[in-house]
């Protein structure tokens, strides 16, 4: 049988090899650790800004609606209290002004 010689030199420079691929392999993850936490902060943060994007649109158009409605029935009562049909029915439309 071969003898094996012990090279402390080779397996100083294998383990060292090993060690550095290891600590490589440990940034690498790390790294995608960190860039994936950053995307999930990233999508979180335009989420909650669409979101209130959203929620702004919806006050103003319900604003928008409501002030309209209360041009509406403004024209409406002034119609009414001067006994013009014609006018409540323009403002109020056609179903409205059969229930005045």
């Amino acid at each position: 049988p071969d003898k094996v010689v012990y090279n402390g030199d080779q397996e100083r420079q294998r383990a060292v090899r090993r060690l550095l691929a290891r600590k490589e392999k440990e940034e690498a993850k790390v790294q995608e650790e960190q860039e994936e936490h950053l995307r999930r902060k990233v999508a979180k943060a335009e989420a909650k800004h669409e979101e209130s994007a959203a929620a702004a649109l919806a006050r103003a158009k319900t604003y928008a609606l409501n002030w309209l409605m209360s041009q509406q029935e403004w024209g409406a009562w002034e119609a009414f209290s001067r006994g013009d049909v014609a006018a409540v029915e323009a403002a109020m439309g056609a179903e409205a002004a059969e229930m005045v």
